[in-house]
């Protein structure tokens, strides 16, 4: 499944039991792309950011995302269901 023309890391798909697709959801969720936006890339290329930095910001996105993320994907993943 493509987004956009492109693969999105996660992906879930809603099938009934005839595999009909019923919604679709590619994330991160919103308030994840945000916040990774305003944190980490602040306007600047991915490969430009140092390995380090990047490291960093994984780790601080991971203890967010079982605290804040992952309720938001859940949400935006049953209004994918609407």
């Amino acid at each position: 499944y493509l987004t956009n023309g492109k693969r999105i890391v996660p992906t879930v798909i809603f099938l009934d039991r005839d595999l009909k697709e019923l919604g679709k959801w590619a994330g991160p969720s919103h308030k994840a792309k945000t916040w990774t936006l305003e944190t980490l890339v602040k306007g600047r290329k991915i490969e430009d950011i140092p390995q380090e930095e990047r490291q960093k910001f994984g780790d601080l996105y991971d203890e967010r995302f079982l605290k804040e993320f992952f309720t938001d994907s859940l949400t935006e993943m049953k209004a994918a269901l609407t």
